[in-house]
C-alpha cells in the first residue's frame, strides 16, 4: 500500500519532469512571430471570399486617388530669350474615375486629374558672355506657380485574379488640358569681385535685373493612361495601387498685356509628360 511520502515523491519527481520538457520547448521570437503574421496576411484574402462572392458582378465605380508624379525628360519653357522656366521635377496629383462596366471586365467611363504646386530654381555661374578686368558671377532666381487641369472620357478593363478578391485594373483616355502659369518672377544678381584697395566704376558692370510675366494660360488634348492592382475589402469598397502617365504638349500660351489691358496669345512650347505613382480608394456599386 502506497504511503503519503511515498506519493508526495513521486508527485515532486513528475512536476520536475514536465518543468523539464518544457524548458526543452523553444520560445518564439519576434521574427518567427512576424513571418506567421505575414503569411496569413497573405493567404488569407485569397480565402476569405467565397466563390459566390467573388464572382459578383458590380456595374459602377468610382475611385479616388492621389499620388506623385515625377516629369519624364528635361522639357523646359522658353518664355523669352531672357527668360526660361526649369520643368517641374515633383508635383503631387489627386484625381477621380467614374465607368460603367456593361460586361464584367470592360466599362467606359471618365477620368479627371488635377495639380498644383509652387516652383523655385536656382543657379550659380561665372558670367562667360563679355570678359572684365575681374571676375563676375551670375546668380538667377525662378519662381512660379503652376495649376493643371485634365477631364475626359476613357476605357476601362478589370481581371479578377483566380477566385481572390484581388483585381487587376487598367484604363486609358483622352481629353482636355487646360494647364496655368502664374507669379512668374525672376531675379539676376551679379557678384563682382573687386579688390578692396581699387576704385572700380561699377556701372561698367552687368546691373542686377528684376523681372515677371503675367500669367500665361494655355490648352491641349492629352492622353493618360494607368495600371495598376486593387484588393475589395467588401465587395462595395476596395484599396489599390496605380501607376500612370499623363502626356501633352501645348503650343500657344494667353498671357494679358499689360500695356494694352487685352490679352495676346505668345508661341510657346511646354511639354507636360509625367509618370507617378498613386494609392486609390474604390467604390463599387
Amino acid at each position: 500500500m502506497e504511503t503519503t511520502k511515498t506519493r508526495s515523491k513521486r508527485q515532486t519527481v513528475k512536476a520536475k519532469k514536465q518543468n523539464e520538457v518544457l524548458e526543452q520547448k523553444p520560445n518564439m521570437n519576434a521574427k518567427q512571430i512576424f513571418l506567421i503574421l505575414l503569411n496569413i496576411f497573405f493567404i488569407l484574402p485569397i480565402y476569405s471570399q467565397s466563390r459566390e462572392n467573388s464572382s459578383e458582378y458590380r456595374k459602377l465605380y468610382l475611385s479616388l486617388s492621389g499620388g506623385l508624379n515625377y516629369a519624364l525628360g528635361t522639357s523646359n519653357t522658353v518664355l523669352s530669350e531672357d527668360l526660361t522656366l526649369p520643368f517641374t521635377k515633383r508635383i503631387f496629383v489627386p484625381g477621380f474615375d467614374g465607368a460603367w462596366f456593361f460586361t464584367k471586365n470592360y466599362g467606359i467611363g471618365v477620368k479627371y486629374r488635377f495639380s498644383t504646386n509652387s516652383n523655385e530654381k536656382s543657379s550659380y555661374s561665372e558670367y562667360t558672355e563679355q570678359t572684365y578686368e575681374y571676375p563676375v558671377y551670375e546668380y538667377v532666381k525662378v519662381n512660379f506657380n503652376e495649376t493643371s487641369h485634365f477631364v475626359g472620357p476613357a476605357f476601362f478593363a478589370r481581371w479578377q485574379i483566380g477566385e481572390s478578391r484581388w483585381m487587376f485594373l487598367t484604363n486609358a483616355g483622352v481629353g482636355y488640358l487646360h494647364n496655368k502659369l502664374s507669379e512668374i518672377k525672376q531675379e539676376i544678381d551679379y557678384i563682382i569681385h573687386f579688390p578692396n584697395d581699387v576704385l572700380i566704376d561699377s556701372s561698367q558692370y552687368p546691373q542686377n535685373k528684376r523681372g515677371g510675366y503675367s500669367d500665361l494660360t494655355g490648352t491641349s488634348v492629352g492622353f493618360s493612361l494607368s495600371a495598376g492592382i486593387h484588393y475589395r475589402i467588401t465587395p462595395f469598397i476596395g484599396i489599390g495601387i496605380d501607376a500612370s502617365g499623363l502626356f501633352a504638349s501645348v503650343s500657344r500660351m494667353k498671357y494679358k498685356n499689360d500695356l494694352s489691358g487685352k490679352y495676346e496669345t505668345a508661341e510657346i512650347s511646354r511639354k507636360i509628360n509625367r509618370l507617378g505613382l498613386s494609392a486609390a480608394i474604390d467604390f463599387n456599386f
